[in-house]
């Protein structure tokens, strides 16, 4: 940055400073592009805040791109299905890294007495996930894990409408 401003108040020259500025200027832009792309995987440490362990990155980024690891870190029978039946390891779907697709989803964690809570809602409200992780034997492990979904028979569509008004 001060490279820059040195470079200012040494410039006499108009179309020198005009470069300067378009060039900043297309800097700026590229940067808010990048930043506000809805489509873009978003990395955990992007929202994390100072309660949440640095060890915890490094295992939600591991837990998320390593299926042997993952199922390794579950405490399975893990609660929180739906009809308070517990998910299984047969059948155990891989959960993967976090893509806030159409910038239409928010995630949000927090630490409550070192149980870590990870929530992802949909901002219709129509869709909601809820994982809590914590340390057992010094290792971070997946304790629950939850899905809130309307129930069938309820048309999405038309609720997604209404919701907006």
């Amino acid at each position: 940055m001060t490279f820059i401003l040195n470079l200012l108040k040494t410039t006499t020259s108009f179309m020198s400073l005009k470069t300067i500025s378009l060039f900043l200027g297309l800097c700026l832009l590229v940067a808010c592009k990048q930043a506000n792309d809805p489509n873009r995987l978003v990395s955990v440490d992007e929202i994390i805040n100072d309660e949440i362990p640095s060890s915890f990155l490094e295992f939600h980024n591991l837990f998320h791109n390593n299926v042997d690891f993952q199922l390794s870190r579950i405490i399975f029978p893990l609660p929180g299905n739906e009809n308070n039946t517990k998910w299984e390891k047969e059948g155990w779907v891989q959960h993967k890294p976090f893509n806030n697709i159409g910038n239409e989803y928010r995630r949000s964690y927090s630490n409550f007495q070192d149980i870590i809570t990870e929530r992802i809602i949909h901002t219709s409200g129509l869709f909601e996930m809820n994982r809590r992780f914590a340390k057992i034997d010094g290792d971070w492990h997946l304790i629950f894990y939850e899905v809130k979904q309307p129930e069938v028979g309820i048309d999405v569509d038309t609720m997604a409408r209404d919701s907006s008004l």
